[in-house]
């Protein structure tokens, strides 16, 4: 394994099968992997369930390989981490939104959260202002804003 999708596949993450995101992510995002970085990611999949999700925190432990690397994950449902890559950081919002800030700034942030358009403007107002000069900020699943409800 050395790509991206490899890793998503292998912790069955939807940012490769489903939206097939990694090929793009891995042109913009492949400079920094053996680098010293930090990634925020709202949302960490498993909506309350404290035992699902983080598929796409695995994938990014296996993808960036520098052991200083910062990988924080954030979302509303409480989370348990337990056998997860000691760099993975979970927050959960908004009780930890001062130590999220702290942590700043981040090369990456991806926003995987709500999939609501106007809690989409409201986090990319409130964390674009965390992103390192020369970073990327990714909006996953734009589609859904269209969908009936």
């Amino acid at each position: 394994m050395n790509k991206l999708s490899d890793y998503a596949t292998k912790h069955g993450t939807d940012k490769w099968g489903h939206h097939f995101y990694c090929d793009i992510y891995e042109s913009y995002f492949a400079k920094w992997r053996h680098e010293q970085i930090s990634i925020l990611e709202l949302g960490f999949g498993g909506y309350e369930f404290v035992d699902r999700g983080g598929g796409s925190a695995k994938m990014w432990a296996d993808y960036f390989t520098h052991q200083f690397t910062q990988i924080v994950i954030a979302d509303i449902y409480e989370k348990s981490l337990q056998g997860f890559d000691s760099r993975i950081k979970f927050l959960q919002l908004p009780n930890h939104q001062d130590q999220l800030k702290g942590l700043a700034p981040y090369h990456i942030i991806v926003d995987d959260a709500s999939h609501n358009s106007q809690e989409i403007i409201k986090d990319f107002n409130q964390y674009f202002a965390l992103l390192k000069s020369g970073g990327i900020y990714v909006v996953e699943d734009c589609q859904t804003s269209y969908w009936d409800l």
